[in-house]
């Protein structure tokens, strides 16, 4: 196994551990896989979402970006070659 160090680790305090809480972005945020982030996040703020992180490179083609809802949600959206090479390996016949 490969532990990629392109992407910096976020301090513990911003994960809630080993001191004071992050400010609350509306719950959990979870990044759902596309294949086109610019495209994608060009449609979410077409519909009203507000950035919440432009596009950002996080090392080895993996992009990340996120937008908030009107009730402050974050949804993130990501492009991960590395997911989907983990992905196609689990695809059976």
């Amino acid at each position: 196994m490969q532990v990629s160090t392109d992407v910096p680790l976020a301090p513990l305090t911003t994960l809630g551990l080993g001191g004071p809480a992050a400010p609350a972005s509306g719950g959990p945020i979870l990044y759902w896989h596309v294949d086109d982030v610019f495209a994608v996040m060009e449609r979410l703020l077409a519909l009203g979402g507000e950035l919440h992180q432009g596009l950002t490179d996080r090392g080895g083609r993996f992009v990340t970006a996120s937008v908030t809802d009107p009730f402050g949600n974050v949804l993130a959206i990501m492009h991960n070659p590395h997911y989907l090479e983990i992905l196609n390996s689990r695809s059976g016949p």
